[in-house]
């Protein structure tokens, strides 16, 4: 699961940011799949804003502030999610929850949004090219390490999975199978999620 721990801090940098996504929210007041990606990330919720922006209290867009870096901060949200995006469905739902909603509830309630299969294969061709020993003798490394990315994306993709090491794994495992041995991977992943 995301967590989010520590109080929340404020300052001129991360009001800078603040302003920043305010900005990008104004340009999309309606819902933030018109929110500028981060490079390399992957689409944002389809879902309209119910509160104008005026509304949101400084407090919530310093929450919601310092949740977008706690993502770009940590490797496996980085690597899974569209930071802005996630931040700015954080966003919302606190502002549909309340102040007196956790924050746990509002990240649960989120975890399964804005995923960004693009950057997960990213990083999962950059880690397999990197790992060239842990490969099978004989396999062509840019080859299969193409095929295990890309495979991990549409896995992700399908299997719309909130975060976690156990989920990631999974998923790499199986594309992993796939790539090396697709008899072996029919027999034992015989169900594969629609698209």
């Amino acid at each position: 699961m995301i967590g989010l721990s520590g109080p929340l801090s404020s300052g001129a940098v991360a009001q800078e940011t603040i302003r920043n996504l305010l900005e990008d929210l104004e340009a999309s007041p309606a819902s933030p799949e018109a929110l500028p990606k981060e490079e390399g990330q992957g689409t944002a919720p389809q879902k309209t804003r119910q509160f104008d922006l005026k509304d949101i209290p400084d407090e919530v867009l310093e929450e919601a502030e310092t949740f977008m870096n706690y993502c770009r901060n940590t490797s496996h949200m980085m690597e899974h999610y569209d930071c802005r995006c996630l931040a700015v469905s954080y966003l919302d739902k606190r502002m549909e929850l309340g102040p007196e909603a956790d924050r746990s509830v509002i990240i649960f309630s989120i975890s399964r949004e804005c995923p960004d299969a693009a950057g997960a294969a990213g990083m999962h061709f950059q880690r397999c090219m990197r790992t060239p020993s842990l490969m099978p003798e004989g396999i062509n490394l840019e080859e299969f390490c193409t095929c295990m990315a890309n495979t991990y994306a549409d896995l992700y993709g399908r299997y719309k999975t909130g975060p976690g090491s156990n989920a990631f794994v999974n998923i790499q495992s199986q594309a992993m199978t796939m790539c090396r041995n697709p008899e072996l991977a029919r027999r034992l992943y015989p169900f594969l999620p629609p698209r």
